[in-house]
């Protein structure tokens, strides 16, 4: 079985993922799972009380507990696997091997006895933020993001299983040798142990210490955009890659021209606009989200200005979706031709055949306009307005509990903008400019 790798914020990363039913049908009440639980857990679980919105509930109890949640607006449920999720300790004594990523990227594959593997990555951003920036999502536009849960407690713990040569499989001596072009993946000057195998191990450590929280992820049901993209690529217009019969889908780019909505009302870029790994999609044409923060995205939350950085923001403004539409065709295009193994030579000729009303290039960006247009509505409503609706009321708790986590867990500092205020100004920004 094949593993995802998608869970990187590069565009290098081939990846496939597959599904397998949860080992437990139920979770457990709230009362039965507060014992033993981390602050962050027991926050979660205040809200999944006390919110109005049964969607939100179930979203909060896949955060909180590692089970199962239904979508906000239809899509599939995500599931979560392993040792086994829905008790608040992972039994990290029960590792098999670990799988590493020839990009370097601070992202493992833990094994134990079941599959799928699940994802351990080493992050920046506050847990809390993280699920916050989860639930905005699957609010906008009804997409899940991939069930997450906050594994820092655990990092002495997984930082000696990574040290642990019995714990690695072939891939950490081909990391040791990797190269990105003509330059070595890991600096042998910095990392001069002589077996690549030690190099890589010694390299991780490095990578996951310097990193602040870490994260246990499922692996997402589907395929990358990537690797949609090169399946197939190098055969004939009449035998192409999966991707183009997407972008043929008209409900499907429009769903992708929301959820880039909702990645620019926070300042995030790193999907539609310039990474094909960091969204999935099952043979349904469903789509599950990972990574909904880059860099820039994080740092939106440390501003002291309660609206922050509106860069990404203005890209949003009626009068530029238009182009921004445009650009998201361009990348596409861009992406599938030149960027993906195997490449896909024709795409260029496809995107000029003729449709009904114009071509196909004019198509899709109708269609992503659409969706540009449908996510900014349904962020204003969020949002901007009144929080008279239960769905309203529901996202404002969930953004002041995510603030709460954070600052409680010591990853937030008190005085700083609370996230429900500054999701607000943003999104009243947003409204201001047209």
């Amino acid at each position: 079985m094949s593993e995802s790798h998608a869970y990187t914020r590069t565009a290098k990363v081939a990846d496939h993922v597959q599904t397998r039913q949860p080992r437990r049908s139920a979770l457990a009440g709230p009362a039965s799972q507060s014992a033993g639980l981390t602050p962050t857990q027991s926050m979660i679980l205040q809200l999944q009380r006390t919110a109005g919105n049964a969607a939100v509930n179930a979203l909060l109890r896949q955060y909180a507990c590692g089970g199962e949640a239904g979508s906000a607006r239809g899509a599939a449920p995500v599931n979560v696997q392993r040792w086994p999720t829905n008790t608040p300790n992972l039994d990290w004594s029960q590792t098999q091997s670990i799988t590493t990523l020839q990009s370097g990227q601070p992202v493992l594959f833990f094994k134990d006895q079941t599959d799928p593997a699940v994802v351990v990555k080493a992050e920046d951003a506050p847990f809390g933020l993280t699920q916050m920036n989860a639930m905005m999502h699957q609010q906008v536009h009804g997409t899940p993001t991939i069930a997450t849960r906050d594994a820092s407690g655990s990092k002495s713990t997984i930082l000696k299983l990574i040290a642990d040569s019995s714990k690695s499989d072939a891939s950490w001596a081909a990391l040791g040798d990797a190269k990105d072009g003509k330059f070595d993946v890991i600096d042998k000057a910095k990392f001069p142990q002589s077996a690549p195998a030690d190099r890589a191990r010694a390299f991780m450590v490095t990578a996951f210490t310097g990193k602040s929280k870490i994260q246990v992820m499922a692996v997402a049901q589907g395929e990358s955009g990537r690797k949609l993209a090169h399946k197939d690529a190098a055969g004939t217009d009449a035998n192409p890659s999966r991707i183009r019969q997407l972008f043929d889908d008209g409900a499907y780019v429009t769903r992708l021209g929301q959820l880039t909505a909702a990645d620019l009302f926070v300042e995030n870029v790193d999907r539609v606009l310039a990474n094909f790994g960091n969204w999935m999609t099952n043979a349904n044409n469903a789509i599950t989200l990972i990574d909904n923060m880059d860099s820039t995205s994080e740092g939106l939350w440390a501003s002291a200005d309660v609206v922050g950085s509106t860069i990404r923001l203005a890209e949003l403004a009626p009068s530029n979706r238009d182009k921004l539409a445009k650009d998201l065709v361009a990348w596409l295009a861009l992406e599938v031709r030149n960027g993906i193994k195997g490449r896909d030579a024709g795409i260029k000729a496809w995107l000029k055949e003729p449709q009904a009303g114009g071509t196909r290039e004019q198509t899709i960006k109708q269609q992503l306009k659409l969706g540009l247009d449908q996510g900014c509505a349904r962020i204003i409503k969020l949002y901007a307005t009144g929080k008279t609706s239960k769905e309203g009321r529901a996202a404002k708790k969930g953004a002041k509990l995510a603030y709460k986590m954070d600052i409680k867990a010591g990853d937030q500092k008190a005085g700083t903008v609370p996230y429900w205020e500054r999701l607000k100004a943003r999104a009243r920004y947003l409204k201001k400019l047209g």
